[in-house]
């Protein structure tokens, strides 16, 4: 982890929306995405670059010398997580920030680099000729099946994970996300046969 302490700007663009940037050690410019309406508020502190890795964040120092994130300063949550629904920590509009407990923070998660399937929640059986779906919802693995095709696979674990992490579930197929709603109910593509079918396997799995 290293911070950077470097000269902030506002850029607006009309075609673009505005931006925080923060120039870091070698004053090249990092871009924050925030909403026209915080630009007064983010302008009237000094906001330092953070580095985790391959992300970036931005703080400030508070006046008792304890850091701020840019996200909890937009963002409060009486002492929840700020979640990106994105996952891009470079995304500060209002629209994609919303309080998080940590269990639904690790829900909204990447693909892993140790993953060789390619989807989420879906490993390569014993016998390597098919493919297991699972769910992990707070530390416990849910087998939702085996199946014959990858894709097949994929969809099962996608749908099974719109039933238990709701709208902070992070998905192979985003579109399967008109399937089931938030709260439970099911949408307009569960008059599909063959999706309905799947999403009732899932559901009782």
């Amino acid at each position: 982890m290293t911070r950077n302490y470097h000269r902030n700007e506002i850029w607006a663009a009309p075609e673009n929306g505005c931006r925080l940037v923060i120039f870091d050690r070698y004053d090249r410019p990092v871009e924050f995405r925030i909403d026209l309406a915080d630009v007064e508020r983010v302008s009237r502190h000094q906001w330092t670059l953070m580095r985790q890795g391959s992300r970036c964040y931005a703080y400030r120092k508070t006046a008792d010398q304890k850091n701020e994130y840019l996200h909890q300063y937009l963002c409060p949550t009486d002492g929840k997580l700020v979640d990106h629904r994105d996952r891009d920590t470079l995304n500060y509009c209002s629209d994609n920030l919303r309080p998080a407990t940590t269990a639904e923070n690790n829900r909204n998660r990447r693909k892993p680099k140790s993953n060789k399937s390619g989807y989420l929640g879906v490993t390569r059986s014993l016998t390597g000729d098919k493919w297991v779906a699972t769910i992990t919802t707070d530390r416990r693995v849910k087998y939702l099946g085996t199946y014959a095709d990858l894709v097949d696979a994929a969809i099962v674990r996608d749908l099974g994970a719109i039933f238990r992490h709701g709208d902070f579930a992070s998905l192979n197929f985003p579109v399967l996300a008109k399937v089931i709603q938030p709260d439970g109910s099911r949408g307009t593509a569960m008059q599909i046969p063959a999706v309905q079918e799947i999403a009732n396997a899932a559901s009782a799995a």
